[in-house]
């Protein structure tokens, strides 16, 4: 066998520990309706709305994690890159810079497992205050068959996979003085939610990406 053969069937075996020394992306994503809180809005300085009936909204959550330096169960990543966009009514909110981010899988039920999300910063509010915002998703009966033995396992569930869950956004004084909380937060029953970890490849990927670096190889002969 040519070096460039060889050369090339090492790399094609060199590339799924590549792909899991990458970061490890987790995006969660949930649309429904929510109940207002006009603290949080203010906090994260949207308009104070008057209605009581819950509005329309829409989050996606957004997070890399490193699969290297994760314990069993749990990740996380202290002041990492993070996206995070907010639809709620007509206002929108989006967020993309440091923040901390953590995500948790567990199982529910023999059968079952329990997956959730987390993302929090500090920020200024109203009156010159200073609040922990936390967003977070919580996503119920991710079907066993799924073989969740850490959160960055590779996959992909949404609704149709029998999935449930709902999403919170809570704000926190830092004053440790100031003893109070506010939440905004969906219920299970009217929100749909997915999740994404990482990039599922489609088994045609690997087998063209096998294909060109052959044929590169037999070219090198032939040539």
């Amino acid at each position: 066998m040519s070096i460039s053969i060889k050369r090339n069937c090492l790399l094609l075996l060199a590339l799924p520990g590549i792909a899991l020394a990458d970061p490890m992306p987790v995006t969660t994503h949930s649309v429904g309706t929510s109940h207002i809180d006009n603290t949080v809005l203010s906090v994260l300085g949207l308009a104070n709305l008057t209605t009581t009936t819950p509005l329309p909204f829409e989050l996606t959550l957004t997070s890399t994690f490193d699969p290297d330096t994760i314990p069993s169960f749990w990740a996380f990543n202290d002041g990492g890159e993070v996206t995070i966009d907010f639809r709620i009514g007509s206002q929108a909110y989006r967020y993309a810079g440091s923040a901390t981010s953590s995500v948790n899988v567990y199982n529910q039920s023999p059968t079952t497992y329990a997956y959730s999300h987390y993302i929090w910063f500090d920020k200024q509010g109203p009156s010159e205050a200073s609040y922990t915002v936390r967003f977070s998703h919580t996503l119920y009966y991710l079907p066993g068959s799924l073989g969740l033995s850490d959160p960055l396992m590779p996959f992909r569930a949404d609704e149709k996979d029998g999935l449930y869950g709902y999403y919170t956004i809570d704000a926190v004084p830092t004053d440790p003085d100031v003893p109070l909380s506010w939440q905004m937060s969906s219920s299970n029953t009217n929100a749909a939610l997915s999740v994404q970890v990482g990039v599922v490849p489609e088994p045609a990927s690997f087998a063209l990406l096998a294909a060109g670096l052959l044929t590169l190889g037999l070219r090198r002969i032939s040539g």
